[in-house]
């Protein structure tokens, strides 16, 4: 029998999950790439990092199902959109990839709501801006690390530069890019006037290949066979940002079809026969479907909720060893596993 991969760079965790061709999940590996906080409101990865982590869920997932690598015959990547990773001449990072719970850049967004961007940006892009959208983290870098923006070449999200790892080959797809407010969204194309409104003209020519995500971008390296136990020459294709893939996982193909997703970030979206522009929505984006567009509304609140509560039960646990058990106290925290 065939099977396929999937691999999948979130916030919390990367995971490699390997499929029959019908759809059942046979095996998975799963690790937690380390997320560095050097000042307040900054979340990075190092790439390198990033990527030896997913070479481990590979490993892992490879090991857990007892295939022999030619079995895989087909690998995708997917991953958190947004942030933003920046490579050099020779596609090495620049810096450290910048995630999207980052909000150094807030100050940023206040100065292009002030010069009148996300007005003359949203109708073509269809989505709205905040701190670490991919535009508004690269003037950011332009304004506070103009080495780092001289010394980049090229930009990508983080499922792309994994997939430049794996194949060798730097590209994109429409999802992702059109997620980052980065491309025209309804003519599915890159726009030089919207890095002009952003004040990063520079960026025009920073741009990867955009391919469909169900495109074949390249194939799995010798380097990337030796480091995650795939077959040299395994077709990769494209992938798209999570939040569309998941989409599609759960089976959204048509017009009205709608998808909630509770993860490091709460996302409500439904697929769209035509690109609809809506000020109220915060991501107007392309499909992993021909002729299909995605509209999302989002936040990252869930997650304080989330980190709020365990918290909670932890100065509860404390207080239990401390104090002695109270009955209400003791079937909360069995429910929780605390």
């Amino acid at each position: 029998m065939m099977y396929l991969m999937a691999i999948d760079c979130g916030l919390t965790v990367s995971k490699a999950v390997i499929f029959s061709t019908e759809g059942k999940e046979m095996a998975r590996g799963f690790t937690k790439p380390e997320t560095s906080y050097p000042k307040a409101g900054w979340a990075e990865r190092d790439p390198e990092d990033l990527w030896h982590h997913v070479c481990r869920a590979v490993r892992d997932a490879m090991t857990h199902s007892g295939l022999e690598p030619g079995q895989i015959i087909g690998v995708t990547v997917t991953g958190h959109g947004n942030g933003i990773f920046c490579l050099d001449k020779d596609l090495s990072p620049a810096r450290p990839g910048i995630l999207s719970i980052d909000t150094r850049a807030s100050e940023t967004l206040v100065t292009l709501a002030g010069e009148g961007t996300l007005e003359k940006a949203q109708p073509i892009t269809g989505s709205q801006l905040w701190a670490a959208s991919s535009p508004v983290l690269l003037r950011w870098i332009k304004d506070n690390e103009p080495e780092v923006y001289l010394k980049t070449k090229f930009i990508c999200e983080v499922k792309d530069y994994i997939r430049y790892k794996i194949t060798g080959e730097l590209s994109t797809d429409h999802t992702d890019f059109s997620g980052g407010a980065l491309i025209d969204t309804a003519n599915i194309s890159y726009s030089k006037e919207i890095f002009d409104a952003y004040g990063i003209p520079e960026v025009n020519e920073m741009l990867p290949r955009m391919l469909d995500p169900w495109a074949i971008s390249g194939m799995v390296t010798r380097a990337c066979a030796l480091e995650t136990g795939l077959k040299e020459g395994t077709p990769v294709s494209t992938g798209g940002m999570d939040i569309v893939m998941t989409s599609l996982g759960c089976g959204c193909l048509d017009e009205g079809q709608m998808c909630v997703i509770v993860g490091t970030w709460s996302i409500n979206g439904i697929v769209m026969e035509k690109p609809v522009i809506n000020q109220n929505a915060l991501l107007t984006t392309t499909y992993c479907v021909p002729r299909r567009w995605y509209q999302a509304d989002a936040s990252p609140s869930v997650r304080l909720i989330w980190i709020g509560l365990w918290s909670s039960f932890v100065i509860l646990k404390r207080l239990r060893q401390r104090d002695g058990e109270y009955p209400l106290l003791k079937l909360l925290m069995k429910s929780w596993g605390i």
